[in-house]
């Protein structure tokens, strides 16, 4: 928080047991509701004040402290992250008000029903910029409601698009889609893949990608063991498309992955 007259105050709320300090460092409690909150002094200077608190598992707990806040230095809130799975805490999220008003959201993980059917299209309306780090839906993602979204990566299951409708799906996902996505697809064989090999931007010459391009090291595993089908150049990455058997010579999956073009040497 800063304040009018330039002071700041850091206020870090962790969720894991902390140990009450054996250091000097002041100390104290102080009630939200009928909960205690343990607090300790960090740092303290004329013009900055740093404290940490410790919370139990209990997200209402979290929600409360957070109003408390608001109410007791007159303030709004301007950005929420919510750094745990949506669903764990849907029940008490979902009546949570502040979802819905906040200048900028950013989410782990959420299930696609409720973002996308009730908290996404107010805040749209209301021009406001969503970040989501994972989601998973279980259709084909309504890309009219994808503006002022960032989406880090997304689970779909897309069976219910045909071959033709498939690659103008795939290119509209690659423009709010920061890292990549996996689909569930209806069963390809060969010959389908090949026909969306034709695409004149796609090219297959993998030896080609592997020269110019590496996998981030922090990829998931899969994006690591698995053959490059095809790729595409956006600005200055690669994005790589794979395919996955079900059974051999058909493919239920379809996974895309952003590859970072490679160092390049010192002279």
């Amino acid at each position: 928080m800063e304040f009018d007259d330039g002071r700041t105050l850091d206020w870090e709320f962790s969720h894991a047991l902390l140990r009450r300090p054996s250091t000097p460092n002041p100390a104290f409690l102080y009630q939200v509701g009928d909960q205690e909150v343990f607090t300790k002094i960090e740092e303290e200077t004329e013009n900055h004040l740093s404290l940490e608190s410790v919370l139990d598992d209990s997200w209402s707990s979290r929600i409360g402290i957070i109003e408390w806040l608001v109410n007791a230095f007159h303030c709004e809130i301007d950005e929420i992250h919510l750094w745990d799975d949506l669903s764990y805490f849907f029940d008490l999220v979902e009546k949570w008000d502040k979802l819905e008003s906040v200048r900028f959201l950013a989410i782990k993980e959420c299930n696609y029903t409720y973002l996308l059917h009730t908290l996404l299209p107010v805040r749209l309306e209301r021009r406001l910029t969503t970040y989501v780090h994972t989601l998973n839906c279980p259709e084909p993602l309504r890309i009219r409601l994808t503006r002022k979204v960032e989406f880090r990566y997304i689970h779909s299951n897309v069976t219910s698009l045909s071959l033709q409708e498939l690659p103008a799906y795939i290119w509209r996902i690659l423009k709010i889609c920061l890292d990549g996505f996996e689909f569930i697809i209806p069963n390809f064989n060969t010959q389908r893949i090949q026909f969306l090999k034709n695409d004149p931007d796609l090219s297959d010459n993998i030896d080609l990608l592997r020269e110019k391009y590496e996998i981030c090291p922090r990829s998931k595993e899969i994006f690591k063991t698995t053959e490059p089908t095809f790729y595409l150049v956006k600005q200055d990455r690669a994005f790589v498309h794979y395919f996955l058997e079900e059974t051999p010579g058909v493919y239920n999956r379809w996974l895309g992955h952003y590859w970072e073009p490679k160092p390049q040497p010192v002279e």
